[in-house]
C-alpha cells in the first residue's frame, strides 16, 4: 500500500474537530445500563475491536482538548498522565484503563489521581464506594464507551484552494 502523503507538511487544509450530541435522550434522563451494551458507532475510529489501554490513551488525546483540558505529560508511572485544566490552571492526574476494575487489578492508590479514564466503568457502586470513594470522594471515572454513544464526531476540512488564501 501507498501512503500518498507529504511527511513535512500532511495537513492541506483547514480544519476543525465538531462534537455533536446524538438527541436520543436527554442528559437528564434515566439510562439504563442495555442502552451501552452494544458497540458505539464512530466515523472516525473502529470501535468494534475489544478496547484495549494503548487505545483509551489514543482516544483520550484525541478527546480530552474538548474537556478543556491540555496534556502536559503521558507516562508509564503511576499516575498515567497529568493534565491542566486549561481555564483554572489545575492540574489534573489520570490513570488509563480498558475497564475501571483494572485500577484495583493493579494496585493503584485512588488518592494518586483525579480520574480514572476508561473504555467501560464495570466496577458496581458498592465497590466504587467501598474502594475507591471511601478514599477520594473527588475521584472521577470517565467512561470513553458511554462519550462514542453520545456523540458524534465529525472532522470537517476546507477545501484546498481556500487553505491557501
Amino acid at each position: 500500500m501507498n501512503v500518498d502523503i507529504d511527511t513535512d507538511y500532511p495537513i492541506k487544509a483547514q480544519s476543525r474537530v465538531q462534537a455533536s450530541y446524538r438527541p436520543s435522550f436527554r442528559p437528564s434522563e434515566r439510562k439504563d445500563p442495555w442502552i451501552y451494551l452494544g458497540t458505539p458507532k464512530s466515523d472516525l475510529f473502529n470501535l468494534s475491536e475489544p478496547v484495549s489501554e494503548i487505545m483509551v490513551v489514543y482516544l483520550a488525546g484525541f478527546i480530552t482538548p474538548l474537556f478543556g483540558w491540555r496534556t502536559l505529560v503521558v507516562r508509564e508511572e503511576f499516575p498515567d498522565a497529568l493534565f491542566e485544566n486549561v481555564k483554572t490552571g489545575e492540574q489534573i492526574r489520570v490513570e488509563f484503563e480498558g475497564f475501571s476494575s483494572h485500577f484495583l487489578d493493579h494496585d493503584h492508590s485512588p488518592s494518586g489521581c483525579d480520574a480514572i479514564i476508561c473504555w467501560q466503568d464495570n466496577m458496581t457502586g458498592a465497590d466504587k464506594a467501598r474502594y475507591l470513594f471511601a478514599k477520594n470522594p473527588d475521584l472521577k471515572i470517565i467512561e470513553l464507551r458511554k462519550i462514542f454513544h453520545h456523540y458524534d464526531f465529525v472532522v470537517e476540512f476546507e477545501a484546498e484552494s481556500q487553505a491557501g488564501a
